[in-house]
Order: C-alpha cells, then sequence, then structure tokens
C-alpha cells in the first residue's frame, strides 16, 4: 500500500495563503461594487432634470417669504400619494411633506412628515374641505389626533390650504404653523389670511406652470 505523506510547512503556507489571497481579492471586489453604487447614487442626484432643481429651489423661496411675512414659526408643502393597496383593493392613502421651511430655533419635521396615513390625520381632510381659509388654534381642535399631531409640533396655531392640480384636484396642501401665542395674536388676522391666500396661490401656480 502507498504511504500516506504529511503535509509539508510549505504546503500549508500555500494552502493558508490561498485563503488569504481569495480573502482579500473578495473583499477587495465588495468594495469596489460598494464604491460604485454609491457613485451611480450620487450621478442619479447630481443629474437630476434642471427643471426639478428650479421648481423646488423656487418653492424653498416662496415657503420662507411667507413665514417670514406672516412671523410664522414653520410653512411647508405636503403631498398626497397612494401607498400601496389593501387586501380588499382599497387604496392605502398617504401624505408627505416636501418642502419645508423653519425660523431659528425652530425643529424642523420633515423627516418625520413622510407616508402619514390620511386615516390617521382625517380631521386635515375635514379642514381642508372648509370653503373658507381659516386660522385654527390648536387648543380648540376636537379631534384628539389631529390636535396631538399639532402638539407634537410645538404648534399653537395653524392655518391650511389645498393644492389643486390643472385637473381641478386635490393634490396636498399648503401649511402655516406658529409656535408662539403672541407671533399670531398680535397680528390682522384679516392682513394675516389675505397674506397667506396671495403665496398658496403662487405656490400652486407655480407646481402646475412646472408639469
Amino acid at each position: 500500500m502507498p504511504s500516506l505523506q504529511t503535509p509539508t510547512n510549505i504546503d500549508t503556507y500555500f494552502i493558508v495563503g490561498s485563503y488569504i489571497f481569495s480573502f482579500l481579492v473578495g473583499g477587495v471586489l465588495a468594495l469596489s461594487t460598494h464604491i460604485k453604487k454609491l457613485f451611480n447614487k450620487k450621478n442619479e442626484i447630481t443629474s437630476l432634470p434642471l427643471n426639478f432643481v428650479r421648481l423646488h429651489t423656487v418653492l424653498d423661496e416662496y415657503l420662507t417669504e411667507m413665514r417670514v411675512k406672516l412671523n410664522a414659526s414653520r410653512t411647508s408643502i405636503s403631498k398626497f400619494h397612494n401607498g400601496g393597496h389593501f387586501f380588499d383593493g382599497e387604496s392605502i392613502l398617504k401624505f408627505t411633506t416636501t418642502n419645508e421651511s423653519c425660523s431659528l430655533g425652530i425643529n424642523h419635521t420633515i423627516e418625520g412628515s413622510q407616508g402619514l396615513l390620511i386615516t390617521r390625520w382625517i380631521g386635515i381632510v375635514g379642514i381642508l374641505q372648509e370653503e373658507s381659509t381659516n386660522l385654527h388654534y390648536t387648543k380648540d381642535i376636537v379631534d384628539n389626533q389631529l390636535r396631538g399631531y399639532y402638539e407634537s409640533r410645538n404648534t399653537v396655531a395653524f392655518m391650511i390650504k389645498s393644492t389643486i392640480c390643472s385637473k381641478g384636484l386635490k393634490t396636498g396642501f399648503i401649511s402655516v404653523e406658529w409656535c408662539e401665542y403672541e407671533d399670531i395674536e398680535n397680528q390682522n388676522i384679516k392682513d394675516t389670511l389675505n397674506i397667506f391666500e396671495y403665496y398658496t396661490r403662487i405656490i400652486n401656480s407655480t407646481i402646475n406652470i412646472s408639469k
């Protein structure tokens, strides 16, 4: 019978070296793939259509102008969208804040306002269905869910108005919020409403023109 040969040190070093080499090559390939994905993602962002960049730059500027003129704490634009379907085929309706402007010291809420269920904040829909725009105080809201929503944002008063597309559909809403009573109570409410109406018309027109 042929005798079994015991592996030499050279054989052992070769086997271990092969494993190490394979591990290093695999790591380099994985790192290369990761870098390529990051690069492609960066290209996707930097290659956004110029009109898209201009649109949101202009919208941010209008929100800031409106916030300053109204001495408000926060202004924002939110859009309605479909979030999938239930088993019975009914659409899961949601809304997402796309643009926001906050005064110094006021927390930005845009990150926490992504894909919110409309059914959870159905009170917002009720306000948007009102024929005229009104100033609402958080403490006076009957709907506990909606009151809690604005309290979590430290909002004491607010106004919202629908954005409407060229086909007449309500596509979302524009919001202005105050976090301090003195910021709103020292204003002429009629002037406040007129300024809000003015900017909501401009913002709505800007969104529709960009389509």
